[in-house]
């Protein structure tokens, strides 16, 4: 083959390759279009949407209303006992934010006449956690209500013992039922579900429970903060710094689980 032969060869194969290429394009082109187009029984892609206007609060249109879902867990507060902002109303013998004294009678402190009880009222307290006792002098001063001190009674001994003794007396505020809780015991779940049917105006209380979502599946709608911090190590910052920790840590899970607390 002359060198004119071998030329032309090579100029041959460069065009058809460069055809061949220019060919693969344009069907791939071809194609891109086609799947744009709407064939037959394919609905053209949908445009995206605005983000929905949120309505201003001083909209007089009726505003849009949350899903199913959101108003059977609103309605049922999420499986707990009590709907927010509701759990404390039927405690109609609280007529004052409770400032709370622990006297722990017979053991150091305290005391079961109506002078100990004028202390308590004129440093401040308007409830006493202490003895059944101190109910009578209490309701002698005034002004000053029990909370008593029945750590792990069973109901037939708050019946025959306390409410025999004292069949709720007026300054009875609720009772005691346990304290530095690991855990909700029978017990106290028992007396609870015996004061909300025979006593409901009264208070079933336990003090310092960690676990707050269980409690708020009993009667018991209270959860309380401890100030062992500030009662031991008053004088240091972080004492207080704990307490004021612990506080947030009950406002929020009373928040959550639709209880109150007690600092």
């Amino acid at each position: 083959m002359t060198f004119r032969s071998k030329m032309l060869y090579s100029l041959s194969v460069v065009a058809l390759f460069t055809t061949a290429s220019i060919a693969t394009a344009v069907l791939f082109v071809a194609l891109g279009r086609a799947d744009d187009a709407d064939p037959a029984g394919k609905a053209p892609a949908k445009e995206a949407q605005p983000p929905t206007k949120v309505q201003s609060s001083n909209s007089t249109d009726e505003p849009a209303k949350p899903p199913k879902e959101a108003q059977a867990e609103i309605k049922t507060g999420n499986g707990f006992l009590h709907p927010p902002l509701e759990c404390m109303k039927r405690f109609t013998r609280i007529d004052s934010y409770p400032i709370v004294g622990w006297c722990f009678h017979g053991k150091g402190g305290g005391g079961n006449d109506a002078e100990y009880v004028r202390t308590a009222k004129g440093a401040g307290f308007n409830v006493l956690l202490d003895a059944a006792e101190l109910l009578t002098p209490a309701a002698e001063v005034g002004g000053v209500k029990v909370m008593p001190i029945v750590f792990r009674w069973p109901v037939d001994k708050l019946k025959s013992d306390l409410f025999a003794r004292h069949p709720d007396s007026p300054v009875l505020l609720g009772l005691v039922l346990d304290d530095d809780c690991p855990q909700i015991y029978p017990w106290s779940i028992n007396a609870s579900n015996f004061l909300k049917s025979d006593y409901p105006h009264l208070v079933p209380y336990i003090s310092e429970n960690p676990h707050p979502k269980s409690q708020a599946k009993t009667q018991m709608p209270i959860l309380s903060t401890q100030n062992y911090s500030i009662k031991n190590f008053g004088h240091k910052d972080y004492a207080r710094r704990a307490y004021c920790s612990g506080m947030g840590r009950d406002r929020v899970a009373a928040n959550k689980y639709h209880m109150t607390f007690w600092p």
